[in-house]
């Protein structure tokens, strides 16, 4: 067991996606078709209401994006083979954007993209989450560079938080409004996110070397 899965099992929390693991696939991963547009399978944001499946070449990511009901029917399928290179048009080794996350909430999909390198490699232009409309595909809005790199992310009411690291880079989590991708709070963290998982109240960060746990709570509106 490494110490990624003691955390998620020390804290009763239910992992984000499923996928490949060490050599054999996780529970539930076989049920989603395994091929889409050529390409192969690569993660699963599975939940009760839909499930959001991930496709490309290799495991390392991928531009297809194929979003479901609970009765497998399609509600929209995204192909990011655009949004893959930086908008700078700037580009250097290993500086592919792929999609890396999703959720799904009140019929828009929400989605990080971001490289594995370090954000000079394409001029700071890495790390966006956007928000786009299922029914008509249309873009809502995108965040900045450097929002969001996380395995995963969370909506908790009307926000989402979300995280951005790297090695000698800042280190933060950010909280993003979630009907117009304004940035509203930023807090530091001693290292890189990854994990983000909102259970019972209470929001659970995973970085590189240090975990976190913060409540949760819901402002009133004025």
């Amino acid at each position: 067991m490494t110490d990624r899965d003691a955390w998620f099992q020390r804290n009763g929390l239910s992992r984000p996606f499923i996928g490949p693991q060490r050599g054999h696939a996780s529970p539930g991963f076989a049920l989603h078709p395994s091929s889409y547009g050529g390409l192969g399978l690569i993660r699963v944001v599975s939940r009760p209401d839909y499930a959001v499946r991930f496709y490309g070449p290799n495991f390392g990511g991928g531009p297809l994006v194929w979003v479901v009901d609970s009765n497998g029917r399609t509600l929209a399928s995204f192909d990011f083979t655009d949004w893959v290179r930086p908008p700078t048009g700037r580009a250097g080794q290993y500086t592919e954007m792929w999609p890396q996350y999703a959720e799904v909430h009140d019929g828009v999909l929400y989605i990080s993209h971001s490289h594995r390198t370090y954000a000079a490699e394409s001029g700071g232009r890495n790390a966006y989450l956007s928000a786009i409309d299922l029914a008509t595909g249309q873009l809502l809005w995108r965040t900045g560079p450097l929002v969001s790199n996380v395995r995963s992310f969370a909506v908790v009411g009307d926000v989402i938080v979300t995280g951005y690291g790297f090695t000698d880079e800042k280190d933060e989590l950010t909280v993003v409004d979630r009907t117009t991708g304004r940035r509203l709070h930023r807090q530091r963290v001693a290292s890189g996110p990854s994990y983000i998982i909102e259970h019972q109240g209470q929001l659970f960060v995973r970085t590189y070397d240090q975990d976190y746990v913060f409540e949760v709570r819901v402002r009133s509106a004025p």
